[in-house]
């Protein structure tokens, strides 16, 4: 079972993790809040966090129904069995190869839990719905309109929330003109754009994957407003941390010259 790195949260081998002896740290075997490389400082807070249901996938090499376990912080500071998660395949009719399966996580209370299945395990991800939290979010809904990167869309998508802020962009018109008979410039067509610039702070490392893939993906929803990356994102080490910062310049794809 491996899960997609368009998941919004990772996972990994709990199995494998850096002993130093047999297993070195990468970026699939390791997890937020302990220290792997030198030099650089983990950092505590840097917990994903979701509101709402979560969407998942994972490539199946049993090709069978697997369930994951959910597990949850209580108030001794230990994680207790929640609830037992059954798969879906969703592999399309015709596909050859490992399926699909999906997990779809609905109706979490606020909390901190984690995923776990045999020694595959997932970061601690915390559900909220307290408005001091998520204010300081941006909401991000990614899909593709074929079935690439390791998942199956169609009426599938994945959304994310990252600390962050939408502002609005460097001004951007595209003018089409031309000199007449006697060297004035005449205007045929003036095209405004909306644009916008996506920062996201504090993401740890092993993230910088899903920014990628994201912003691959050819169908991105920020905070409710469709856009479209012209560029690939640029990133901001966070000096002596595990931290990433992040900006994505944007352009609204559905411009119609009208205010929401």
């Amino acid at each position: 079972m491996k899960g997609a790195l368009l998941n919004p949260i990772r996972f990994y081998d709990s199995a494998s993790m850096p002993d130093y002896l047999t297993y070195f740290p990468n970026f699939d075997n390791t997890t937020y809040g302990e220290g792997y490389f030198y030099g650089i400082n983990p950092s505590l807070d840097c917990v994903r966090t979701h509101i709402g249901d979560i969407f998942l996938q994972f490539l199946n090499e049993d090709n069978a129904v697997f369930t994951m376990n959910l597990y949850k912080l209580n108030d001794n500071g230990s994680f207790d069995f929640n609830d037992a998660i059954d798969s879906v395949d969703i592999s399309p009719t015709g596909w050859t190869g490992y399926q699909i399966h999906s997990i779809t996580l609905t109706g979490l209370e606020d909390g901190f839990y984690y995923l776990k299945n045999s020694n595959y395990k997932s970061d601690i991800f915390r559900i909220t719905s307290e408005t001091i939290i998520t204010e300081d979010l941006v909401k991000i809904k990614y899909a593709n309109s074929t079935n690439d990167f390791g998942c199956i869309f169609g009426a599938n998508y994945f959304t994310s929330y990252f600390i962050g802020n939408l502002q609005p962009g460097e001004i951007k018109t595209e003018i089409e003109s031309f000199e007449g008979d006697r060297g004035e410039p005449i205007k045929l067509k003036s095209t405004p754009q909306r644009t916008a610039t996506l920062n996201i702070f504090g993401l740890h490392q092993n993230y910088k994957d899903l920014i990628e893939l994201i912003f691959s993906c050819d169908t991105i929803e920020i905070n409710d407003v469709l856009f479209v990356n012209l560029e690939a994102p640029t990133y901001e080490d966070v000096d002596g941390s595990d931290l990433i910062n992040i900006s994505v310049k944007l352009v609204q794809s559905n411009n119609d010259y009208y205010g929401n």
